[in-house]
């Protein structure tokens, strides 16, 4: 029986310099499955992807007519379904973060290890083949598609463990649907502890499967909590994190989307490798802010980076988390420095946050009436597609009062 011929990958790379056609030309030269074409500035890159289907483009942080972050915002407007991949130097964190920001779906340092670099563009081919499958399957563009919503912080404490975990509660309670919960974290995150969970395994042992990764395996090893909530938890040490690849975290997360109706993630630092995947494949960024200077201040500085580096506007929505916490900046002034408006604030209860979570117990189980409990619902109600919302049953009164006792959960 004849085998069938692998199809060809093409991939379009912006770069100047000889000396980097040359290296380039050179990794290439053994994949017979990727074939390759150079532009040295911007005007080229968009004649040649006029002309021509590729299936990746790779950006070099220097070439001719635009700079690098540029191009990136420009080409993911242009072409939303082409990966990009930004080539960086080793030393350029901020440079990283920001085409992240911009529109890249992955970044390799230079100088370029060639098994590190195919196994970033494999990984990539892989995922977009995987989004084009879920898009046919699930029919017309009118539904609703399934959500991964980050809790992100520009700095930390500001309890973005704390509405994740409840948020994902209430929305499982609230639609009935699948929902996953997944720590963002590279390590140390807390959800295993503030969920009272025992997992038999974590992130790190998903991310270990590379290639060998599928939706039955990640859902194998993601612990269900009693809620029917789905969580996956973080490694639980430095070590045990050494060898995930950050490839592999955005593979696991678009298995993950294919599968859940509502991944809700729970975000590290800004800086941090898996926070920054997870910020480029969100539907929606939960910012959340406390109300000290401190953390407007990053916030601010977050929100101009985001600017400047045309990321999604109308993806990002603000939280304020401990209002009216005694000497705190009052919500409004916090939307008019921000020039943002705030989705929805909450009250500040720290006895009771820090009872819940001592306990392992959600707000949404432990304290349903709470003040914080129900601004925690009514965000959840505003991240609920109306299609959806509507789809629910119209319940009796034994129904609705069932709700009212079981469903502070959020």
């Amino acid at each position: 029986m004849a085998t069938k011929q692998m199809d060809l990958i093409s991939v379009l790379i912006l770069t100047d310099g000889a000396e980097n056609v040359s290296r380039l030309q050179h990794i290439f030269a053994a994949e017979k499955r990727y074939t390759i074409r150079f532009a040295s500035n911007f005007q080229d890159a968009h004649k040649i992807l006029a002309q021509d289907a590729f299936k990746l483009i790779i950006i070099d942080d220097q070439f001719r007519d635009l700079s690098p972050l540029d191009a990136i915002r420009k080409l993911a407007v242009q072409s939303p379904h082409l990966p990009i991949v930004a080539l960086a130097d080793e030393k350029a964190v901020t440079y990283v973060r920001d085409a992240m920001l911009a529109g890249a779906r992955a970044f390799t340092l230079k100088p370029l290890n060639e098994s590190e670099l195919f196994s970033t563009l494999n990984q990539l081919v892989e995922i977009e083949s995987l989004r084009q499958d879920s898009l046919i399957s699930k029919g017309s563009a009118a539904t609703p598609r399934n959500q991964i919503i980050l809790l992100l912080s520009p700095k930390g404490g500001a309890g973005c463990t704390m509405l994740a975990v409840n948020l994902a509660l209430m929305l499982r309670q609230k639609t009935n649907a699948k929902v996953a919960l997944v720590d963002g974290h590279g390590c140390l995150g807390d959800l295993e502890t503030v969920l009272n969970l025992q997992a038999q395994f974590t992130a790190s042992d998903v991310l270990a499967q590379g290639m060998g990764m599928d939706i039955d395996l990640i859902k194998g090893m993601m612990t269900e909590h009693k809620s029917g909530v789905h969580v996956l938890v973080s490694s639980r040490n430095v070590e045990e994190n050494y060898g995930a690849r950050i490839d592999n975290f955005e593979k696991m997360l678009a298995y993950i989307q294919g599968e859940y109706e509502y991944t809700v993630v729970d975000g590290g630092a800004i800086n941090d490798e898996q926070t920054s995947v997870a910020l480029s494949l969100a539907d929606k960024v939960l910012l959340v802010v406390t109300p000290e200077m401190t953390a407007l201040q990053r916030t601010s500085l977050f929100l101009k980076a985001a600017d400047a580096n045309d990321f999604p506007r109308q993806k990002l929505f603000l939280i304020v988390n401990r209002e009216g916490v005694k000497g705190g900046i009052p919500t409004e002034d916090i939307s008019r420095h921000l020039n943002t408006q705030v989705l929805v604030a909450i009250p500040e209860d720290s006895g009771l946050i820090t009872y819940s979570l001592n306990r392992g117990i959600p707000l949404m189980t432990s304290d349903p009436g709470s003040a914080v409990a129900r601004r925690i619902e009514k965000l959840a109600r505003q991240l609920i597609p109306a299609k959806k919302a509507a789809a629910q049953p119209q319940k009796g009164l034994l129904g609705r009062l069932t709700t009212i006792i079981q469903g502070g959960v959020a």
